[in-house]
């Protein structure tokens, strides 16, 4: 014989009211009442409100972080140094970022962020519909089921009886859902599939070219590496480029730009102190400009350039580097950089 869940609450409860009053009883009691929550509707409720509320915590949080730190929310917009940054008004990124055009997005991050894109999108708009066909078609089918419910139980298959006619609308609606997202899946799919083989068509070097990793030691030079690859890409290698830890090289090359920016500053004080007929910038030798002895900023810091400039091209030369093991190797053809993917250098 089947059972309503109304029914089984009633059952429940009435044993859990039985005048023993032991232990057991008083547990049965609790259980009751705690399915009584959750077949109502304040369940929804005490969730539903501290995710609201956290989310729109994180969205004001955002807004504030993103309008104080440009330069790293915004590092390539023209400006963010200067504490501007895009679409400014409260929320007004969202509407900005559902109208970047998709191919804007292709060009800028590459075919892999378009899917990804594409595939959230694509879960959104098949919930979207999904939800509003069964509001439409299935919620009134449920909601005046035989058993009667209450809340939000109600508004679900459990309020449907069991062998109840009813019970042919979710059933077609399985297969109604089923060939929706099937739809939309293919048609996406087509799409994307059309915009790889434009996306392709435009031959960018990326395309083209292939990092080869876990070369073994003997093939340290350029050459080597192409006389190994030929045989097996006939005429189709375009160029090679070793990997090289250039760390140190990096290091000079950041000090060097301060160097220099040190000496521009420097070179503008001692032009305004000429005009004015002062003395020249000075500069102390010492740790951080604190200590040490005082010289002028001007040829200091032009020396300090020079030295720098030297040691990275004599000490810190990129073909002297230490070898990585691994190149970049550029085809002249897709066809060949793809098939290079499963080459025993890979």
């Amino acid at each position: 014989t089947s059972i309503s869940p109304p029914q089984l609450l009633d059952l429940i409860r009435t044993f859990c009211e039985s005048p023993d009053g032991n232990e057991s009883s008083r547990a049965c009691f609790l259980h009751c009442r705690s399915l009584e929550v959750i077949m109502s509707g304040a369940a929804l409720v005490s969730v539903a409100i501290p995710a609201a509320a956290v989310s729109t915590a994180y969205f004001l949080i955002f807004e504030g972080l993103r309008g104080s730190f440009t330069q790293f929310f915004a590092p390539r917009f023209p400006g963010s140094k200067e504490g501007k940054y895009p679409y400014p008004s409260l929320f007004g990124w969202v509407r900005g970022i559902l109208q970047v055009p998709e191919q804007e997005i292709v060009d800028r991050s590459g075919m892999d962020a378009a899917v990804y894109l594409r595939f959230l999108w694509l879960g959104t708009v098949v919930m979207a519909i999904l939800t509003v066909l069964g509001m439409l078609l299935l919620m009134p089918v449920y909601a005046t089921g035989e058993n009667d419910m209450s809340d939000l139980p109600r508004l679900g298959l459990s309020n449907v009886e069991q062998e109840s006619s009813r019970l042919w609308a979710p059933a077609i609606m399985i297969w109604v859902f089923s060939g929706i997202i099937l739809y939309v899946i293919k048609k996406n799919y087509t799409e994307l599939l059309a915009m790889r083989k434009e996306t392709m068509k435009k031959g960018e070097p990326n395309h083209y070219t292939v990092l080869i990793t876990k070369i073994p030691e003997e093939f340290d030079s350029e050459e080597k590496v192409r006389e190994f690859m030929e045989p097996m890409y006939s005429e189709q290698i375009a160029h090679v480029k070793l990997v090289r830890n250039l760390k140190e090289r990096e290091r000079k090359t950041t000090e060097l730009v301060k160097q220099k920016l040190k000496l521009v500053v420097a070179m503008k004080k001692a032009e305004d102190a000429k005009e004015k007929g002062e003395d020249p910038p000075m500069v102390k030798t010492g740790c951080c400009g604190l200590c040490g002895e005082s010289v002028e900023a001007v040829p200091h810091y032009t020396q300090k350039v020079k030295e720098i400039r030297e040691e990275i091209e004599t000490k810190l030369r990129v073909e002297d580097a230490e070898y990585c093991k691994a190149a970049f190797v550029t085809f002249k053809t897709v066809s060949s950089a793809v098939c290079s993917i499963s080459s025993q250098l890979c």
